[in-house]
């Protein structure tokens, strides 16, 4: 899921019409924060699903 946003925004940085250059300012940093959130996510269901298998 990260890695098809993450291609996806560079994909668009890459071009150089208009939502390039959104994609460089307010959209680059809103997956940069979804990017760490769906890490943070993920690492946590990780750790809960750990959890669940030991007990």
């Amino acid at each position: 899921m990260t890695i098809i946003i993450t291609h996806w925004c560079i994909g668009v940085m890459q071009s150089d019409d208009l939502l390039g250059a959104a994609c460089q300012s307010r959209q680059l940093q809103f997956g940069i924060t979804l990017f760490i959130s769906i890490f943070i996510n993920a690492l946590l269901l990780q750790i809960l699903g750990l959890s669940m298998e030991s007990r």
